[in-house]
């Protein structure tokens, strides 16, 4: 699906500079600890039930609405994600 696609690739691009930061200031890893065990467990758990439901014979009404859920919660977790970098940033002044 293409907008769950660019959801993900949006979501990619943030942690892979979120690792750049921490790589370049280690002391910044601890503001991770709340996103690697609530946001990345349900971003995977997301991502699994996003494949399920596109997987299903059927394209039904739940189904739809069950796809835009996860996108507009995908969406969040980016938001979260991004004020996370931000905030890695705002430290290094």
């Amino acid at each position: 699906d293409e907008v769950m696609s660019e959801k993900l690739s949006k979501l990619e691009s943030i942690m892979k500079r979120i690792f750049e930061q921490v790589e370049k200031k280690p002391e910044s890893a601890g503001e991770l600890q709340k996103f690697m065990e609530y946001y990345l467990p349900t971003t995977t758990k997301l991502i699994s039930a996003y494949i399920d439901v596109s997987e299903q014979p059927v394209d039904g009404q739940n189904i739809s609405d069950t796809k835009h859920q996860i996108e507009d919660t995908l969406d969040v977790i980016n938001q979260a994600f991004e004020k996370l970098l931000d905030s890695m940033f705002e430290d290094m002044n």
